[in-house]
């Protein structure tokens, strides 16, 4: 048996009402799904836009030299940090919460790979993160 394609005479105004009800239902799904995703990475996201250009400034460029930097080691990778005040904040960190948030920021790695590769959940390794960045964050704005 094989399917026949629908032709002009077999569409009627109640398959155009449906077909025009789903795709609504659809774009307003899609579109409560963003908003959504918008609004829960408000929340749990820490933005720095707070600072301002002043400090923003000094922050990126304090202690620049390249003679100088801490190194923090990440899966055989080594990653140069070369503000100190940046370096002794991740230094106070736990290891657990230094190794998730620089696997996930500097190297890239998806936190949901990261709790796989720790066996344990990602709400866990999403809010180690996050105490992490917040730690980080009010370290920074201390020495600013």
């Amino acid at each position: 048996m094989s399917k026949k394609a629908f032709t002009k005479e077999d569409i009627d105004n109640n398959m155009l009402e449906y077909a025009d009800c789903f795709f609504r239902t659809v774009i307003m799904n899609v579109k409560r799904n963003y908003l959504r995703r918008l609004n829960r990475s408000k929340r749990h996201g820490i933005t720095f836009t707070d600072i301002d250009q002043m400090k923003y400034d000094y922050a990126d460029t304090a202690d620049f030299t390249l003679d100088f930097y801490y190194s923090f080691t990440v899966e055989g990778v080594e990653i140069p940090i070369y503000n100190i005040e940046l370096a002794e904040a991740i230094k106070q960190l736990p290891e657990l919460q230094r190794n998730v948030l620089l696997k996930h920021i500097v190297l890239g790695v998806p936190l949901c790979t990261i709790a796989d590769e720790l066996d344990i959940s990602y709400p866990t390794v999403r809010r180690y993160e996050r105490r992490a960045l917040n730690f980080i964050k009010e370290r920074m704005e201390e020495v600013l």
